[in-house]
């Protein structure tokens, strides 16, 4: 699903989604956030993203769909929402060392290791609110 980040850069790798991901956005943070919301809530979440000029949203729900421009239709991503969390999760542990250093803080607010925790946390933030979500 996600390239190996590389210089602020990585790209999504979906049959329906191949775009840029930049460190702009303080991915996957943000994208975390937005699932945990998500299991916890049932409403589709969105989320936009800006790769330096090459604008496009998220909107996770059932399925998971992007849209390029604002007046582009909506494009399924990934049918099964608790396949995409996964699929997300397992990309990011994949890459962590690089994830680490992604977002426009590392270095400045916090070091490799704290956003490599701060990630392991969020992860585990993430399988909790699938557990809780497949007990409803």
């Amino acid at each position: 699903m996600l390239s190996k980040p590389k210089f602020g850069w990585a790209n999504w790798e979906l049959p329906n989604l191949k775009e840029r991901i930049s460190y702009l956005n303080d991915f996957p943070f943000d994208l975390f956030d937005k699932l945990i919301v998500f299991f916890q809530t049932e409403e589709c979440q969105e989320l936009e993203f800006d790769a330096e000029g090459y604008f496009y949203t998220i909107y996770i729900g059932f399925p998971v769909y992007a849209r390029k421009e604002e007046d582009d239709e909506c494009v399924p991503i990934y049918e099964d929402v608790e396949k995409f969390a996964k699929e997300l999760i397992s990309d990011v542990e994949r890459d962590i060392e690089e994830w680490s250093t992604f977002p426009t803080y590392y270095e400045y607010e916090m070091s490799k290791e704290e956003i490599k925790e701060k990630l392991k946390d969020k992860i585990e933030e993430v399988r909790e609110a699938i557990l809780r979500w497949k007990k409803l």
